[in-house]
């Protein structure tokens, strides 16, 4: 077995959360327009074999970059949960 750590997404609610907050984030950091970050459907399609684990985390926008710590804290607190419920979908 093989284990991919370095498996990166953008959940919906997160990344529509982070765009209400900076609706230039794409602009900021054009990684984001890979469709497999942000489309859990076409990663899917694209899975790696049966023989690959992914680790599946955050794509690099965070948070604390954009609003103060405790509002940081609450997205992150959100995210983190919608995370967990698209880790045991795939799992």
């Amino acid at each position: 077995m093989k284990i991919d750590a370095f498996a990166h997404i953008l959940t919906p609610d997160f990344y529509q959360t982070m765009l209400k907050i900076d609706a230039t984030i794409p602009q900021k950091y054009p990684f984001i327009k890979i469709e497999t970050l942000v489309d859990l459907n076409q990663r899917i399609a694209n899975w790696p074999d049966k023989n690959t684990k992914q680790v599946i985390l955050f794509a690099n926008i965070n948070p604390e970059d954009f609003v103060d710590g405790k509002k940081a804290s609450q997205i992150a607190q959100k995210a983190n949960q919608e995370l967990s419920t698209i880790g045991s979908f795939l799992s």
